[in-house]
Formats: structure tokens, sequence, C-alpha cells
């Protein structure tokens, strides 16, 4: 059904409950993942940090746990850091480069606060991703 499965990450707890999911079902699909982080170059939005060597370094870490994480379960991982200033349209593009056809995600970021039902970022991705979003809580 699933053959590859992009899992984007921020660091939150619910990224990283997704990223265990999507792991685990890619084992049991026999699917390949590619681990997602995004670094804004410029402090796109309020939100964000200035771009530097500290926030390069923790985007890093996160791809290094999804790799670790797809490790322990025999699943093959690639991993892509991106720079951009919009992180739902660079993981439906993502998702469309890569020829992806499952995005897992968590349900909230770092921002999650901001919304009430799901992340801004998720509720995004939902609605523009041409693929099927798997949303984790």
């Amino acid at each position: 059904m699933f053959t590859h499965l992009l899992l984007p990450t921020d660091g939150s707890t619910h990224s990283e409950c997704a990223v265990r999911l999507g792991v685990r079902l890619a084992a049991a699909l026999g699917a390949r993942v590619t681990g997602f982080a995004m670094v804004h170059p410029h402090g796109g939005s309020a939100a964000s940090l200035p771009v530097g060597e500290e926030e390069t370094r923790l985007a890093r870490a996160r791809l290094r746990f999804i790799k670790e994480v797809a490790n322990g379960h025999g699943v093959a991982c690639e991993v892509v850091l991106v720079h951009g200033n919009d992180p739902a349209q660079s993981i439906v593009r993502a998702a469309r480069e890569l020829r992806c056809d499952l995005v897992v995600m968590g349900s909230h970021g770092r921002r999650g606060v901001q919304a009430l039902v799901l992340g801004s970022e998720t509720r995004k991705v939902l609605l523009d991703c041409g693929v099927p979003v798997l949303v984790c809580r």
C-alpha cells in the first residue's frame, strides 16, 4: 500500500511520536522513510528563530533521531534538511518531489498552542498535500 513515508519533524513531542509511529508503520509495510527538517533562513515568522549554527545543529540532531529510530527497526532511511520560510509548503513540496505516498506528522508543533484542534502547519499540509497525511497526537 505505502512504500515511501515522509516524516517531518520540528523536535516537538508530537513530531517525535509521529516519527516513532511512522517508522513502525514503515517496518510493518516494508516501506522506506525520509526524515524532513527545516531551518528558517531569515527568521520567516515571529515564532521562528533567526538562522544560525544553533538552529542548524538542532535540525541535524532531529534528523539523526529519525535515522536512529529507523535503524533500530531495520527501515531504510534518508534525511532532508531544507532552508525555507513556510514549513507546510516545504513539506508538501518535499512529498511531491521525493514521490512519498504518505506523510506522517504530529498534530501540533512548537507553535501548537496557537491552534485549537490541529497545529496550523499540520492543517495546511492536510489541505494542500496531494498524498494521504496521517496525523498523530
